[in-house]
């Protein structure tokens, strides 16, 4: 009985365009697209916190990722800009109001599918600021990218400094306008 099993199978499959059928489909299932993983890292979640004197952007991640942070002026307005170029979006607010003390708004903007997110953090005029900024490993293989902005009266409005991780000190960044 488990022979003719076989063989009706063997048969089955033997027939024409049969087998160019099942061999497509598996190749399918077996790609990464299909079960939706693409090679783009993913921005999960964002927040905007105070802790004690220090302004927190965190931002999680499906993975690893090194994004970019600038600082750039509109309008007047100085803004600090993190770039996760090529990434993907999750369920991520549009829109996320201040602390009252350096950053006005956060604003997150979504290129096409894959294209890119970028993090916008619309910042007080004349409010001098450092900022830091660390990625650690989190929960299920995820990554946690913080950005710490704090309020530095002896900095130039306008300008900011960055630090490097793990230890945040202050130390001198580029001028307006440059990637980091």
């Amino acid at each position: 009985m488990a022979a003719e099993v076989i063989t009706g199978i063997q048969t089955w499959l033997a027939k024409p365009g049969r087998s160019l059928a099942w061999l497509l489909m598996l190749l399918f299932c077996l790609s990464h697209h299909a079960w939706g993983a693409s090679g783009a890292v993913e921005v999960r979640r964002l927040g905007l916190s105070k802790v004690a004197d220090d302004t927190l952007l965190t931002v999680i991640l499906d993975r690893a990722a090194n994004p970019r942070v600038s600082t750039r002026e509109v309008a007047g307005k100085p803004q600090l800009v993190v770039d996760f170029p090529g990434a993907r979006a999750g369920r991520l607010p549009t829109r996320l109001e201040g602390d009252e003390l350096l950053v006005q708004r956060v604003v997150t903007e979504t290129a096409a599918p894959g294209g890119g997110v970028r993090i916008v953090l619309d910042l007080f005029p004349e409010k001098p600021f450092t900022y830091w900024k660390l990625s650690r490993p989190g929960a299920g293989g995820q990554t946690m990218f913080m950005l710490g902005i704090k309020a530095d009266p002896t900095a130039r409005p306008l300008q900011a400094r960055v630090v490097p991780s793990p230890e945040p000190q202050p130390v001198p960044a580029p001028p307006p306008g440059e990637d980091i």
